[in-house]
This record gives C-alpha cells, sequence and structure tokens, in this order.
C-alpha cells in the first residue's frame, strides 16, 4: 500500500479546507453537491456560499469596518464589481457569478420556482452552450457536451466548481493577508 494519498483524499482534504475557509462545516461544500435533493435548494444554499465567498474577500482586501458597512448596504453585485475592479476576480468570474445571482433572484422571489430543474437549462445542446458562457468556467464547458448523457448532474457539478474557485480565491487571499500580517509584526520589532 502506498503512503501517498489517492487524488480523492487530497481532492476531499482541498474541500473541507474551502469549507472551513467560510467558516462551514468541513463537510459543508462537498455535502452540498452531493445531498442536496432538489436544485432549488442546490442553487439557493450554492449563491450563499459564494455571497460568504465574496465577503470574506471584501474583508480581506479592504479595512474591516469598511468591508462590514458595504456588504451590508451594497448587493452581492455591486461587491463583485469592487473586487473586479480591484482586481481580485476577473470580469469572467464576475460574470458568471453575476449570472447565478440573477437565477437565484428568480428561483426565491417566485414560489412557482420551487419546482426548478437544472434539466430545463441544459437539456438541449443549445442550451448547453448557453448554460456553459453563462454560468462556466471555460476551462470546464467541455464537460457539458463530454458527459450529455447526465446533463443535469454535470450542470451541478460544473455550477459547484464554478463557485469552489471562487472560494479558492478566498482562501488564497487570507493566506496572502495572514502571511502579510506576519512579516509586518516581524519587520516592526
Amino acid at each position: 500500500m502506498s503512503d501517498q494519498k489517492s487524488f480523492w483524499d487530497q481532492l476531499n482534504e482541498q474541500i473541507e479546507s474551502l469549507s472551513e475557509t467560510l467558516g462551514l462545516p468541513a463537510d459543508f461544500l462537498h455535502d452540498l453537491v452531493l445531498e442536496v435533493d432538489d436544485d432549488w435548494s442546490f442553487i439557493v444554499k450554492l449563491h450563499a456560499v459564494l455571497e460568504a465567498a465574496v465577503n470574506e474577500l471584501m474583508v480581506t482586501k479592504l479595512d474591516k469596518s469598511v468591508a462590514e458597512m458595504l456588504t451590508e448596504r451594497l448587493s452581492l453585485s455591486f461587491r463583485m464589481d469592487i473586487l473586479r475592479v480591484s482586481g481580485v476576480i476577473s470580469k469572467d468570474d464576475a460574470q458568471r457569478m453575476q449570472t447565478l445571482g440573477k437565477l437565484r433572484n428568480r428561483l426565491v422571489h417566485n414560489v412557482n420556482q420551487t419546482n426548478f430543474e437544472l434539466i430545463a437549462l441544459v437539456d438541449t445542446e443549445g442550451k448547453r452552450k448557453d448554460f456553459g458562457d453563462s454560468y462556466i468556467h471555460p476551462h470546464w464547458r467541455p464537460l457539458l457536451d463530454k458527459h450529455k448523457g447526465h446533463p443535469e448532474w454535470m450542470a451541478r457539478y460544473l455550477l459547484w466548481f464554478s463557485v469552489l474557485q471562487v472560494v479558492s480565491i478566498t482562501k488564497g487571499e487570507k493566506q496572502k493577508a495572514q502571511i502579510m500580517t506576519a512579516l509586518d509584526k516581524v519587520t516592526s520589532t
């Protein structure tokens, strides 16, 4: 037996670490993609994760009191624009996440949408392309067609991956800030 961890063990550790970056239980992000039974709940919870990541980025990149005031008063879309203009997230990341926000708003502001299913967004080749262009990081888009036998699951995973990318940026920025704080303490003594 090898002492090296399997790819899946390493991936699970990274996902747990990302959960903890946002103050969530270690298994939250993993369970989100695997255990949420309906797509409506999945989108709402995924958007909440995105908003938590954006808020953490704001606190990490700005003065804490300013960031807290902005997160209370500004829309998520505007907060993402601030991060985009600051160079923290890309224009494409901001647009994809704002599109996810529009989907979430459509779902939560209309009670008739509680039976929403992702399959409605990916059940034809044209819809899969539009979905990929609107919601999915370019790196992952080819998987939509590669796994077209299960488009609703692939759509779920790819949305999850796209949000995890923003959470990963949050984790990296928090680590940089911690290192800079430690270096400031060392150099000021």
